[in-house]
């Protein structure tokens, strides 16, 4: 059961994406509810990295090719990644402090 804290639930999972080197990709994360306490997440673990890393979390982006426009009236919180580089493959995870589903990103050279 996919269950947030606060009695929420995700209603839409990241999933399993392929992409070639330069194009956009979206990585989709909604939640059932529109606020709450714990404040969604995303991280990427790149491969062969021992941990995951923070691309967004309380409305603030980290890196600076990913970016989130959080939807708190939807509960829509996707992750778009401009111009993917091969370096962006890996484990992506989004969640709370609480729950977390995650997908993987493969990326091809052109």
């Amino acid at each position: 059961m996919n269950v947030f804290s606060g009695n929420s639930r995700l209603l839409q999972s990241p999933e399993e994406t392929e992409a070639v080197v330069g194009e956009n990709v979206t990585l989709r994360c909604r939640t059932d509810i529109t606020s709450t306490t714990n404040p969604i997440e995303w991280r990427n673990k790149i491969v062969d990295a021992a941990t995951f890393d923070f691309v967004f979390k309380s409305n603030r982006a980290f890196k600076n090719r990913f970016h989130v426009i959080p939807n708190r009236a939807t509960g829509q919180y996707d992750l778009i990644i401009d111009r993917v580089e091969l370096r962006d493959a890996g484990r992506y995870t989004c969640g709370d402090k609480d729950d977390t589903h995650d997908a993987e990103l493969i990326v091809f050279g052109k």
